[in-house]
Protein backbone atom coordinates (compact mmCIF):
# COMPACT_ATOMS: atom_id res chain seq x y z
CA UNK A 1 0.00 0.00 0.00
CA UNK A 2 1.11 3.03 -0.85
CA UNK A 3 0.77 5.70 2.29
CA UNK A 4 1.69 8.80 2.12
CA UNK A 5 2.46 10.10 5.41
CA UNK A 6 1.07 13.23 5.99
CA UNK A 7 -2.62 12.23 4.73
CA UNK A 8 -4.91 9.54 5.95
CA UNK A 9 -5.85 7.68 2.76
CA UNK A 10 -3.76 5.60 0.22
CA UNK A 11 -3.97 4.12 -2.81
CA UNK A 12 -4.70 0.75 -3.32
CA UNK A 13 -2.29 -1.92 -3.44
CA UNK A 14 -1.23 -3.06 -6.46
CA UNK A 15 -1.07 -0.11 -8.27
CA UNK A 16 3.05 0.50 -8.18
CA UNK A 17 3.74 -3.12 -9.26
CA UNK A 18 1.10 -3.40 -12.11
CA UNK A 19 2.99 -0.17 -13.11
CA UNK A 20 6.12 -1.30 -13.17
CA UNK A 21 5.30 -4.54 -14.53
CA UNK A 22 3.62 -2.52 -17.62
CA UNK A 23 6.36 -0.73 -18.42
CA UNK A 24 9.65 -2.98 -17.53
CA UNK A 25 11.52 -1.85 -20.23
CA UNK A 26 10.49 2.00 -19.97
CA UNK A 27 10.90 4.98 -17.64
CA UNK A 28 8.78 5.11 -14.92
CA UNK A 29 7.38 8.02 -13.07
CA UNK A 30 7.07 8.15 -8.75
CA UNK A 31 4.04 8.85 -7.00
CA UNK A 32 3.28 12.52 -7.20
CA UNK A 33 1.78 14.38 -4.45
CA UNK A 34 0.08 17.66 -6.01
CA UNK A 35 -1.91 20.42 -4.55
CA UNK A 36 -5.60 21.45 -5.38
CA UNK A 37 -6.38 24.98 -4.48
CA UNK A 38 -10.00 26.19 -5.16
CA UNK A 39 -13.38 26.22 -4.12
CA UNK A 40 -15.95 23.64 -3.31
CA UNK A 41 -19.82 24.19 -3.99
CA UNK A 42 -22.40 21.93 -2.13
CA UNK A 43 -26.38 23.04 -2.98
CA UNK A 44 -28.73 20.94 -0.67
CA UNK A 45 -32.00 20.62 -2.43
CA UNK A 46 -35.20 19.22 -0.59
CA UNK A 47 -38.81 20.27 0.90
CA UNK A 48 -37.14 21.25 4.33
CA UNK A 49 -33.80 22.75 3.01
CA UNK A 50 -32.76 24.27 0.47
CA UNK A 51 -29.03 25.90 0.50
CA UNK A 52 -26.01 26.50 -1.78
CA UNK A 53 -22.75 27.65 -0.16
CA UNK A 54 -19.03 27.93 -1.71
CA UNK A 55 -15.92 27.63 0.97
CA UNK A 56 -12.40 28.26 -0.58
CA UNK A 57 -10.84 24.67 -0.26
CA UNK A 58 -7.16 22.90 -0.45
CA UNK A 59 -6.70 19.24 -1.01
CA UNK A 60 -3.31 17.11 -1.47
CA UNK A 61 -4.11 14.85 -4.75
CA UNK A 62 -1.73 12.21 -5.18
CA UNK A 63 -1.25 10.52 -8.60
CA UNK A 64 -0.13 6.90 -9.15
CA UNK A 65 3.32 6.16 -10.30
CA UNK A 66 1.43 5.11 -13.54
CA UNK A 67 -0.51 8.38 -13.76
CA UNK A 68 -3.73 5.71 -13.81
CA UNK A 69 -4.88 6.26 -10.20
CA UNK A 70 -5.82 9.59 -8.09
CA UNK A 71 -6.19 9.70 -4.38
CA UNK A 72 -7.72 12.52 -2.42
CA UNK A 73 -7.14 13.92 1.11
CA UNK A 74 -9.70 13.92 3.31
CA UNK A 75 -11.92 17.21 3.01
CA UNK A 76 -14.06 19.36 5.82
CA UNK A 77 -16.34 21.96 4.58
CA UNK A 78 -18.54 23.75 6.89
CA UNK A 79 -20.64 27.14 6.17
CA UNK A 80 -21.16 29.93 8.29
CA UNK A 81 -25.15 28.84 8.32
CA UNK A 82 -24.03 25.79 9.87
CA UNK A 83 -23.48 22.95 7.75
CA UNK A 84 -20.73 20.93 8.03
CA UNK A 85 -19.68 18.11 4.99
CA UNK A 86 -16.74 16.07 5.63
CA UNK A 87 -15.54 12.85 3.96
CA UNK A 88 -12.62 10.45 4.55
CA UNK A 89 -10.97 11.43 1.09
CA UNK A 90 -11.01 8.72 -2.00
CA UNK A 91 -9.02 6.95 -4.66
CA UNK A 92 -10.15 6.89 -8.50
CA UNK A 93 -9.33 6.84 -12.03
CA UNK A 94 -7.44 9.13 -13.69
CA UNK A 95 -6.85 9.45 -17.82
CA UNK A 96 -3.29 11.26 -18.20
CA UNK A 97 -3.66 11.70 -21.59
CA UNK A 98 -7.23 13.31 -21.57
CA UNK A 99 -7.05 15.17 -18.28
CA UNK A 100 -9.82 12.92 -17.55
CA UNK A 101 -10.41 12.04 -13.59
CA UNK A 102 -13.39 9.96 -11.50
CA UNK A 103 -13.15 9.86 -8.21
CA UNK A 104 -15.76 7.69 -5.74
CA UNK A 105 -16.74 10.02 -2.60
CA UNK A 106 -18.25 9.46 0.54
CA UNK A 107 -19.22 12.56 2.63
CA UNK A 108 -21.17 13.05 5.71
CA UNK A 109 -23.30 16.04 5.74
CA UNK A 110 -25.40 17.65 7.96
CA UNK A 111 -26.92 20.38 9.94
CA UNK A 112 -29.01 20.57 13.46
CA UNK A 113 -28.89 17.05 13.81
CA UNK A 114 -29.55 15.86 10.86
CA UNK A 115 -26.91 13.91 8.75
CA UNK A 116 -26.93 12.82 5.72
CA UNK A 117 -24.56 9.80 4.14
CA UNK A 118 -23.74 10.83 0.51
CA UNK A 119 -22.40 8.37 -2.30
CA UNK A 120 -20.73 10.76 -4.67
CA UNK A 121 -19.08 9.97 -8.42
CA UNK A 122 -16.97 13.42 -8.79
CA UNK A 123 -16.19 13.71 -12.60
CA UNK A 124 -14.31 15.69 -14.95
CA UNK A 125 -17.19 14.84 -17.58
CA UNK A 126 -21.01 15.29 -17.73
CA UNK A 127 -22.36 13.49 -14.63
CA UNK A 128 -25.73 11.83 -13.51
CA UNK A 129 -28.58 14.13 -13.27
CA UNK A 130 -30.48 14.36 -9.75
CA UNK A 131 -33.20 16.23 -8.53
CA UNK A 132 -32.86 19.67 -10.04
CA UNK A 133 -28.93 19.20 -10.59
CA UNK A 134 -27.07 18.63 -13.57
CA UNK A 135 -23.29 18.35 -12.89
CA UNK A 136 -21.23 19.31 -15.10
CA UNK A 137 -16.99 18.80 -14.78
CA UNK A 138 -13.89 19.97 -16.87
CA UNK A 139 -11.03 17.49 -17.55
CA UNK A 140 -7.46 18.76 -16.08
CA UNK A 141 -6.25 21.28 -18.53
CA UNK A 142 -2.81 22.19 -19.52
CA UNK A 143 -2.67 24.96 -16.92
CA UNK A 144 -3.64 22.84 -14.52
CA UNK A 145 -7.19 24.30 -14.68
CA UNK A 146 -9.65 21.12 -13.39
CA UNK A 147 -13.49 20.94 -12.09
CA UNK A 148 -14.73 17.94 -10.77
CA UNK A 149 -18.60 17.61 -9.89
CA UNK A 150 -21.19 15.05 -8.81
CA UNK A 151 -24.85 14.69 -7.29
CA UNK A 152 -25.69 12.52 -4.80
CA UNK A 153 -29.29 11.54 -2.87
CA UNK A 154 -30.24 10.68 0.33
CA UNK A 155 -33.77 10.28 2.13
CA UNK A 156 -34.10 11.78 5.52
CA UNK A 157 -37.52 10.96 7.60
CA UNK A 158 -39.01 10.01 4.20
CA UNK A 159 -38.23 13.30 2.17
CA UNK A 160 -35.43 13.12 -0.30
CA UNK A 161 -32.30 15.38 -0.27
CA UNK A 162 -30.52 15.80 -3.57
CA UNK A 163 -27.30 17.37 -3.48
CA UNK A 164 -24.81 18.37 -6.19
CA UNK A 165 -20.93 19.16 -5.23
CA UNK A 166 -18.62 20.94 -7.34
CA UNK A 167 -14.79 21.64 -6.90
CA UNK A 168 -13.11 23.76 -8.89
CA UNK A 169 -9.62 24.85 -9.15
CA UNK A 170 -5.96 24.46 -10.01
CA UNK A 171 -3.18 21.43 -9.69
CA UNK A 172 0.26 21.53 -9.19
CA UNK A 173 2.34 20.46 -9.83
CA UNK A 174 0.78 19.10 -12.96
CA UNK A 175 1.25 15.03 -13.35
Amino acid sequence: MIRDPNAQYAIEPGIAEAGAQQRAHEYSEPALAATFTGTALISIDCAVLKESFYKEISLEFVFSDDRSQIGISPVDITATTGVRAVSDGGVGDFCYSSGWMEIPLHVRAGKNGITLNLNFTLSTDLGDARGPFTSCGARLDTDGSVTLAGTAFDSVFGIGVNVLLIISGTVQPLP
